[in-house]
């Protein structure tokens, strides 16, 4: 955004996500000036939790309101998930119809939202955003990480028990013994701690444990290494609304294979860069995999379909999008 010289911004970091202290929140109210647009990146429990009550009552509502109504801002708010469970809920999602513009990532949130209640003027459909890939020599990396000769296929992000791990886990005999399993991500919360410990029991069950290789937190600067190593990235997630770690590996043009959930059908649908199989359904997920990897126009294909994904997604295309959003609205006043 910087790139656009009409357009001045300013950056309001969140520094303590889930707080049940008001005390954040209200500091980066009162550093938020009066200006043309205010950009909200939302998701529950960012700006903290009203104290003493149910955990999901959060501070969006008054936040938006105080935006709108005292400073006198225009709202654009994304919405990157919305989870509609209670009467709370429902109240939250009236405070979030009084953006001026409201951004999701995916066609379905947008049907969800407006089966409950938001206004179908006030959406812009917008992808999550693809950053830009660092290209290695496929052997060096996979060497660096003492994976020469294997064929890598790689679980990327924060690992929770709906990514699907376990899935890949129980199949991976079923594949030849050069293939092997990277789990490139830690458990990010404590409840999740539970389930990554559970993989590491079920590998070593299975006799896996030289073929199922735990990284945990991958720093910025290593994660080229990672990506340039994967032979096949996987998606058997059992639930999605987006995924930043799935951009983050096409970018890098590696032949992906995701469940059939509602977000990756678009994907493939809009962009033909990744290939399908049914949710939890091993039998299929194994032939997924055999042949994809013995395979190479299939593979072919796909990376240059990636090629097409990351010019149409990346955080360029992005910010230009956003620019135009900004201007309608500066212009509409």
């Amino acid at each position: 955004m910087k790139n656009f010289k009409d357009i001045e911004i300013k950056v309001h970091p969140i520094t303590q996500q889930n707080s049940k202290s008001p005390m954040p929140f209200l500091k980066i109210v009162k550093e938020i000036q009066k200006s043309e647009i205010t950009h909200i990146q939302y998701q529950p429990g960012l700006f903290g939790f009203v104290p003493y009550l149910p955990t999901f009552i959060n501070y969006i509502p008054l936040m938006i309101f105080l935006l709108k109504f005292w400073k006198r801002n225009k709202i654009v708010i994304t919405v990157h998930e919305f989870v509609l469970d209670s009467f709370l809920d429902k109240l939250t999602l009236k405070f979030i119809n009084l953006s001026d513009k409201i951004i999701v990532h995916n066609k379905k949130m947008a049907d969800f939202m407006i089966k409950n209640g938001t206004p179908c003027e006030k959406f812009v459909l917008m992808p999550h955003g693809t950053p830009e890939g660092v290209f290695l020599d496929k052997n060096d990396a996979k060497m660096s990480l003492g994976l020469s000769n294997k064929k890598v296929l790689t679980i990327f992000g924060f690992v929770h028990k709906n990514k699907g791990h376990d899935l890949v886990i129980d199949i991976l005999n079923s594949l030849d013994d050069d293939v092997v399993l990277l789990v490139a991500g830690e458990a990010r919360i404590a409840e999740h701690k539970k389930y990554y410990n559970f993989l590491k029991q079920r590998s070593s069950e299975l006799g896996l444990e030289n073929r199922v290789i735990f990284l945990d937190y991958i720093k910025d600067e290593d994660l080229p290494v990672v990506f340039n190593s994967t032979d096949i990235a996987l998606f058997p997630y059992k639930w999605i609304i987006t995924s930043g770690s799935f951009h983050m590996a096409l970018s890098y043009n590696i032949p992906t294979i995701a469940s059939d959930l509602e977000y990756f059908k678009e994907i493939k649908d809009e962009y033909g860069c990744i290939e399908l199989f049914e949710q939890d359904n091993k039998e299929e997920l194994v032939e997924k995999i055999k042949d994809l990897l013995n395979n190479k126009t299939k593979q072919d294909y796909l990376k240059s379909k990636c090629s097409e994904f990351y010019e149409k997604t990346s955080w360029k295309a992005v910010a230009k999008k956003t620019s135009e959003i900004y201007s309608d609205l500066v212009e509409s006043n």
